[in-house]
């Protein structure tokens, strides 16, 4: 980095872009959008079939209200994915 130079010009001048920088007019970094359909779908399959193994593992703790709203949300989340 040239001396006198920040931290945030140094990253700015390589195409980062920083989520609190109001001097980069792209905004927010979102991570976490597909780029087409088709990576939405393969995302989707994943997501249910993390879902599918942690409903057929058994409980870690018997009993627990925890794990029971958490196998709860996973069918519930399911449902919406069509699964």
């Amino acid at each position: 980095m040239p001396s006198g130079q920040s931290i945030v010009d140094s990253l700015l001048e390589r195409g980062w872009v920083l989520a609190d920088s109001q001097q980069h007019p792209l905004g927010k970094l979102q991570g976490c959008k597909a780029l087409n359909s088709q990576q939405a779908q393969l995302k989707i399959k994943a997501i249910a079939q993390e879902l599918m193994a942690f409903l057929h593992r058994l409980p870690l703790v018997a009993g627990s209200e925890l794990e029971r709203a958490a196998r709860n949300r996973a069918l519930a989340i399911l449902s919406t994915l069509g699964q």
